[in-house]
């Protein structure tokens, strides 16, 4: 009789359960592609760089698919003297337009915008920014760090320079590399770079030295030398919050204590519809840049690092698609 019972109640919430589940039907978002401008303009040697693109769907980590690229458009950069210079379309790089005038220089200084005419003649105008001025990277090192169960051994890389009392500044850093790996017999060269957004404002340390800053991990794969550049940016406080936006966005977790989102705008903008907001951000700022050559202690032998770095070789192995067998310049 208990077992009846059982069953009976069995079923009867059962059916309650069912009756209670109702499909609903999500309408499908598709929304109205937008443009997407990348580009940096700087005291650099030419040529600046400018990168179109509209949103849509896409593998992760593989090139920009040509159905997203924009080619045709018509590209210019101007400053604030009424000096302009059009950018050239590259055709093996679907979306990408490169100054060709060897004389447009970026000044600190002065203010910049892009203008972007599209295929379909919607016309974007970049809110100018100037080019600030930036401090020398005065101190470029290397320190060892050991292996840890994600990484073999390698190399923290670090910066040290004085930033300015006089003014607030905005700063970013991106670093690059080649190391010896192994990629068959021989070792060839392989390129690496920072990842992250690396940015900070002086609020804090107001025209005292930056020291210590990370900026890149360099492993070891091999006991040939490592070859490392950094690049410092002086930015504007609109191109700092931008980074700061997409930096909190990109490494949402999920969790309540994330930073609520916020729209990511940047600063090209349709001339005849302030609503309509390209993403992406044409920034300007001065560069300085400083290399540095390691060279690692004899205590790591061929064997000793071969054997360390191991288990970490096979992830990596893809990189070697990059690799060139004689070392690079630029670094003697």
């Amino acid at each position: 009789m208990k077992n009846t019972s059982r069953f009976f109640v069995f079923l009867f919430l059962s059916m309650l359960l069912n009756a209670c589940v109702e499909e609903v039907n999500l309408p499908l978002r598709d929304p109205e592609p937008q443009l997407v401008v990348e580009g940096l303009l700087s005291n650099d040697p030419v040529p600046y760089e400018v990168k179109l693109s509209y949103t849509g769907v896409f593998a992760s980590g593989r090139f920009l698919p040509s159905r997203l690229a924009v080619n045709g458009a018509l590209v210019s950069i101007s400053d604030d003297k009424g000096v302009r210079t059009v950018l050239e379309q590259d055709f093996l790089e679907p979306g990408t337009y490169r100054t060709a005038d060897p004389n447009f220089v970026g000044v600190v200084g002065r203010t910049y915008s892009v203008t972007i005419v599209t295929p379909d003649e919607k016309k974007y105008v970049s809110r100018p920014e100037r080019l600030n001025a930036v401090p020398p990277i005065n101190r470029l090192y290397a320190e060892f760090a050991e292996r840890t169960r994600t990484r073999p051994d390698g190399y923290e890389i670090y910066i040290d320079t004085q930033d300015p009392a006089e003014s607030q500044n905005y700063y970013r850093w991106t670093a690059y590399g080649f190391s010896n790996r192994p990629c068959g017999n021989p070792y060839a060269w392989v390129p690496f770079f920072s990842r992250g957004i690396n940015i900070f404002d002086d609020r804090n340390i107001n025209g005292k030295e930056v020291k210590r800053r990370n900026v890149l991990f360099s492993a070891m794969y091999g006991s040939g030398f490592h070859f490392i550049e950094v690049a410092q940016y002086a930015m504007s406080r609109e191109a700092y919050q931008f980074w700061q936006l997409y930096n909190e966005q990109l490494n949402r977790t999920g969790s309540i204590l994330d930073p609520l989102p916020a729209p990511i705008k940047g600063n090209v903008v349709n001339a005849d519809n302030p609503d309509d907001i390209a993403l992406g951000y044409f920034q300007v700022s001065g560069i300085a840049r400083r290399k540095l050559k390691i060279t690692p202690d004899t205590k790591f032998s061929q064997a000793y690092v071969t054997d360390r770095s191991a288990p970490f070789v096979t992830g990596v192995s893809g990189l070697c698609n990059n690799s060139q067998e004689s070392a690079p310049r630029g670094w003697e």
